[in-house]
């Protein structure tokens, strides 16, 4: 039984539109949440009894839009049910019952700033673009015609060891975006979505086992699909995906599902369709993991 469900946002919860359903909500984004999988999900969400956390790589003014219908407006109201969100790639937390960021966790990424304002000042001379549009803690690269991925990374991997920031600057490459582009994120290393869940468990009274190198979270799900959501997905005991994710998180939610786990800790999970309908499959499932009986 898990206690607590966070999921990652685009092409996981929110998808393309396609003909095959109508009762698609805008986000204000090129994905767009279902009607059904607002339905379930807000029947998973209590805020005391069951938290719903989003983590997502998104900035805050992308929260604004995908988070609230009418956002901003007295009929304001959730599009994506939820009790915390966690912004910029685990970086930012928002208690979303007051819409602020969480004090302790300001603290907490306040150390690493001074290193990340640093190597964003440089790479602005080694590269041709750095964009922290809505960003307060993290920054991406972009590829474009002069400079190719591969060069901003050797770039970027130069200036850290030039500013000798190796232990407080992390960094990976994201899937292609809405626009068909990679980007190179840059994060500080006491953020992260793993970092940000493990804080998130402890504070709402939840068991975190660490031993040497790994971290366990025995009563947290998280569904996710990209990259970024590799080491979270390692820790839960219930890691869910759909069909459309990258093959390393294919291949780690496989290896922990009852029929292939070597692990009893841990009950994975991948739903057989892609796109919306995978999104309905996995909150099912995270429905009866959670002993909801759903309406």
């Amino acid at each position: 039984m898990i206690k607590i469900f966070a999921s990652d946002v685009a092409r996981t919860l929110t998808h393309e539109r396609d003909d095959t359903r109508s009762d698609f909500l805008d986000t204000g984004q090129d994905l767009v949440f279902t009607e059904e999988a607002r339905d379930i999900l807000a029947q998973i969400r209590d805020p005391e009894q069951r938290p719903v956390v989003l983590i997502t790589g998104s900035r805050i003014s992308s929260y604004h839009k995908f988070a609230f219908e009418n956002y901003g407006t007295d009929n304001q109201k959730p599009l994506i049910p939820h009790t915390h969100v966690v912004l910029e790639h685990g970086c930012k937390v928002i208690d979303s019952d007051t819409g602020r960021e969480n004090d302790g966790w300001v603290n907490r990424m306040a150390d690493q700033l001074g290193a990340m304002y640093r190597l964003k000042r440089e790479l602005t001379s080694r590269v041709p673009f750095v964009d922290d549009i809505d960003r307060d803690y993290t920054f991406r690269l972009e590829a474009d015609e002069t400079t190719t991925l591969n060069t901003l990374q050797e770039r970027l991997e130069e200036t850290i060891q030039d500013l000798d920031v190796e232990t407080q600057i992390r960094y990976f490459r994201h899937r292609p975006n809405i626009e068909g582009n990679v980007t190179l994120e840059v994060i500080p290393s006491n953020g992260g979505k793993l970092n940000a869940g493990v804080y998130i468990a402890e504070e709402r009274g939840l068991a975190v086992v660490r031993r040497k190198d790994e971290v366990y979270i025995p009563e947290m799900g998280f569904a996710g699909d990209d990259t970024n959501d590799l080491d979270i997905m390692r820790a839960v005991s219930n890691p869910y995906t759909l069909l459309g994710a990258i093959d390393d998180v294919l291949n780690l939610v496989g290896s922990r599902t009852p029929e292939n786990r070597a692990d009893e800790r841990y009950e994975g999970h991948i739903a057989l369709q892609p796109g919306h309908a995978g999104t309905v499959r996995i909150l099912e499932q995270v429905a009866q993991d959670m002993g909801v009986e759903l309406a």
